[in-house]
């Protein structure tokens, strides 16, 4: 059944195309209901129930059912990656340690899938790479203070975290 962007259905078609695309822009699914809701006078259970059910909107989006999932796994990735943002600010020195390796983890295999996918050549990620180092140098100074011995001890329990991580995920 295909639906038209006329009739009856164009308000469907026009909130599902806004509500995919606030998803791939990386909007929080709990805001894109609560706007949607407000928008379309639709009840917030109905839209959840919807996005469920969003596999059936690729004649109406005309996007191919890898394209839903490629894009879901890249906003859990955003999601994921926002987390790991707000636990680079915890109190708990363990916390932000934690976090920040994560987030380098992440960023080495996204860079490392892009490459592999020929999506870019291997020097631009290098640009890319440093500039991401940069961020992490800076938070771990955040962490460390001032202290070169104190940073390279967080840099060291980042690494030991990282290659424990790495043992882990191995076995």
């Amino acid at each position: 059944m295909t639906y038209g962007n006329e009739g009856p259905h164009k308000g469907l078609v026009n909130r599902r195309t806004e509500f995919y695309t606030r998803w791939i822009s990386g909007e929080a699914l709990k805001d894109i209901v609560r706007t949607c809701a407000g928008k379309y006078k639709v009840k917030e259970t109905a839209l959840y129930v919807d996005w469920n059910r969003r596999d059936t909107w690729g004649i109406v989006l005309a996007e191919p059912e890898e394209t839903f999932v490629v894009q879901d796994h890249l906003q859990e990735v955003r999601q994921i990656k926002a987390g790991l943002w707000r636990d680079t600010e915890s109190n708990d020195p363990k916390v932000r340690i934690a976090a920040f390796s994560k987030l380098a983890d992440i960023t080495f295999k996204q860079l490392e899938a892009n490459q592999a996918l020929g999506r870019v050549h291997r020097e631009p990620m290098r640009v890319q790479l440093e500039e991401e180092v940069d961020k992490l140098y800076e938070a771990v100074k955040t962490v460390a203070g001032p202290d070169k011995k104190t940073q390279k001890m967080v840099v060291r329990a980042l690494m030991e975290y990282q290659h424990a991580s790495d043992d882990a995920s191995q076995n």
